[in-house]
């Protein structure tokens, strides 16, 4: 592709590593869940000092805790209704205070305890879906493999190595390394979506260009590519990008710069994971 290359546009940054709200020293479990308070609460048990009322919905929750908010939207008030959020986990399970007087956890810290937040750790995936495929509902990387739990379940591709992190400025830069798998007389560089989210799309600067070769002399810079190339030659591109435009809701994108011939064929490839995130208004 090469050259100058136009969209619409949002604000970058890359793939987190931190447990929003939820230190990984916090080994208690209870119900399933990290970080739980165990039962007996303040005092040894019993309803404590401001606390007052029962447990309407029998859930372990002292009613005032839960308040008289209906967080679902489903007509019950969350003091009686055993699912305050609808994220098909049980409050006590999300909770499980048994009637102590115990703040409710705030895993990503919103405002909105567990029990009323359909996404706890804010990671963009959804409480009920992170039960159901065994990540973390109070955590952004179950696995620790330096990548979050939304790029590597919804985008099947996430390697700290290709990911960033970055502010949100007017423009972006990034270095991308392509590993060239055969010898070609002449290679190609083109910036590519592999998966879009949300139909975010991004405003292209200067695109990609080429920026140097290793081990030197395994191919020669010629115009937008690469010519004279080895085997087991690394192009190394660079690639330039304006933001210009608000996040959407779900905004991990993957995109690949690639080397291909004049016929098509891909030797090399290097990837970008990106997370794009609010930016104030033009």
């Amino acid at each position: 592709m090469g050259g100058r290359r136009r969209g619409l546009a949002s604000c970058l940054v890359g793939c987190l590593t931190l447990s929003a709200g939820c230190d990984s020293s916090e080994a208690s479990v209870s119900g399933g869940f990290a970080g739980i308070p165990p039962s007996g609460g303040i005092g040894g048990g019993g309803a404590s000092a401001g606390c007052f009322g029962g447990d309407s919905d029998l859930d372990g929750i002292n009613d005032s805790l839960e308040g008289s908010g209906d967080a679902d939207g489903d007509g019950l008030p969350n003091a009686s209704d055993p699912d305050s959020d609808n994220d098909g986990i049980l409050d006590r399970d999300e909770a499980p205070n048994f009637g102590v007087c115990i703040p409710l956890r705030d895993c990503d810290g919103d405002g909105r305890p567990d029990t009323q937040d359909p996404d706890s750790d804010n990671d963009f995936l959804s409480d009920g879906l992170e039960a159901s495929i065994g990540t973390a509902v109070c955590g952004r990387d179950t696995d620790n493999d330096g990548c979050e739990d939304f790029p590597d379940f919804e985008l099947g591709a996430c390697d700290p190595s290709h990911a960033f992190v970055q502010a949100c400025p007017n423009s972006l830069e990034f270095v991308v390394s392509l590993p060239v798998t055969a010898a070609a007389a002449r290679l190609d560089l083109n910036l590519e979506v592999v998966k879009l989210r949300n139909g975010f799309e991004l405003d292209w600067i200067d695109g990609v260009e080429p920026l140097d070769v290793n081990p030197p002399g395994t191919a020669t810079i010629e115009g937008d590519g690469f010519s004279g190339v080895s085997s087991g030659a690394t192009l190394n591109a660079t690639v330039r990008f304006k933001t210009l435009r608000n996040a959407p809701e779900s905004p991990w994108t993957l995109l690949a710069v690639r080397a291909r011939t004049p016929a098509g064929l891909v030797l090399g490839e290097g990837l970008l994971l990106l997370l794009v995130t609010p930016c104030p208004p033009i």
